[in-house]
This record gives structure tokens, sequence and C-alpha cells, in this order.
């Protein structure tokens, strides 16, 4: 009986040894950018006053989207934000999603975004997901 505790207790050692091991190496994690070679450009920026309330207004935005390395993405899903720079609250949010992007490829769109018309605006963007890691 002493035989086989012996062996009982090595082999539950040997376990935990071989699990610390394994689960060494997840201590640390790298995140980088999930897609590092994208860029969102506002190219042309058009102001509208809606007819009925002229205290709004529509920003009309001509972005491209552009892929600068040899990667090819597909389904790229990217929000951008109007917010107001006074105060810092989110105005208005508008996606993209782009089901395939070439290496050196790029591609053209227009959002619409509805604001104050006495207000002034910034541009956020989000490419998500926004990192990845391992």
């Amino acid at each position: 009986m002493g035989y086989k505790n012996h062996i009982f207790i090595l082999t539950f050692l040997i376990t935990i040894l071989i699990t610390f091991i394994f689960f060494s190496g997840c201590n640390s994690t790298t995140c980088t950018p999930y897609y590092p070679n994208i860029t969102v450009n506002k190219v042309n920026e058009k102001v509208d006053v809606e007819f009925l309330n002229p205290s709004v207004c529509y920003r009309i935005i001509e972005y491209e989207v552009v892929n600068q390395g040899e990667t090819i993405y597909d389904t790229i899903t990217i929000e951008i934000k109007m917010i107001n720079s006074r105060d810092g609250n989110i105005e208005d949010t508008n996606f993209i999603t782009i089901p395939r992007l070439g290496a050196h490829e790029s591609k053209r769109g227009n959002l619409k975004f509805k604001g104050k018309c006495w207000a002034s605006y910034e541009f956020q963007v989000n490419i998500h997901p926004l990192i990845t890691c391992k």
C-alpha cells in the first residue's frame, strides 16, 4: 500500500508542475491595434440647414478609408462620433461597414450627422475591434 500512495503523490505533484509550466506563459498579454494600417480621412464637410427648423443643421462628411498595408481586411466596422467641442457631449454617431478592403485600397463615402447650427463639432473615429490581445 505504501508503494501505491507514493505513485499517487508523485503523479499528483507532476500534474501540478506541468499545469504551472503550461500556464506560466499566459501571464503576459500583448495588445496591438487590430487594424494598424487603416486610416480614416475627412475629405470634405458640408452643412445643410433643416428647412422647418433652422436651429438644426446636418453635417455631411465625405470620408476616405485607406488601407496602407499589405493585409486584406474583411468586414471593417468604423464608428464616427460627432462631439460638441464646447461641452464634450456626443451629438450624433454613425457606423460605416466595409465588407472588404484590399491591400493599398481606399474607399470613399458620405455620412450625415444631425446637430445644432451654432455649435462647433469634432469627429472621433474608432475602428472596431479597437485592439487584439494575444
